[in-house]
């Protein structure tokens, strides 16, 4: 994993920063909610209704200025991971004291920008993603769990009936 490389407080500064950034979507369903049900129960006057929408607006607004770190810190990482993996790659290449420094420097090249681009972002895209689904799921469960819990039984019967009938789609295309 080449987040060993990471600085461990960036990284955890980058999780909390994940966790801000996955609660934009959920922002913006709450206040869409409180909005419609005050709109359709006819609950609260027109003033509730403006200042509920400020609220939502001035939450979004903190929550992207909290993108802008969330990106910069991303990349920030990213940069830190390669400069510890090139110093490594370096001191090795050094110590090798190889005549033909070629494919040394095919390495440092093209192979760490493919651990860059790769390795590194989906790493961390996996922390995003995962603190953007449980969040999710957390508010999902605290609002309405019965309907959360069919969303995500239904959520997962594609991926069952995909796995019951592969073997037979792939049988018949490969006859195809």
């Amino acid at each position: 994993m080449s987040l060993k490389f990471a600085n461990k407080g960036k990284l955890a500064l980058y999780i909390l920063l994940a966790a801000i950034s996955a609660c934009g979507n959920v922002v913006i369903a709450y206040v869409t909610k409180i909005m419609l049900n005050s709109a359709q129960y006819h609950h609260g006057s027109l003033n509730q209704l403006i200042s509920i929408a400020l609220i939502g607006a001035g939450i979004l607004i903190a929550i992207m200025f909290t993108n802008f770190a969330y990106r910069y810190i991303r990349y920030d990482i990213v940069r830190d991971i390669n400069v510890e993996i090139k110093d490594k790659t370096i001191s090795y290449l050094i110590e090798q004291q190889s005549d033909s420094q070629k494919e040394g420097l095919n390495l440092m090249t093209n192979d760490l920008k493919q651990i860059e681009s790769l390795k590194i972002s989906n790493e961390l895209m996996i922390i995003s993603e995962a603190m953007a689904f449980l969040i999710s799921i957390a508010v999902g469960l605290f609002n309405s769990w019965i309907l959360t819990l069919i969303f995500v039984a239904a959520t997962a019967i594609p991926g069952f009936i995909q796995k019951f009938f592969i073997k037979n789609i792939q049988e018949k295309s490969a006859k195809w």
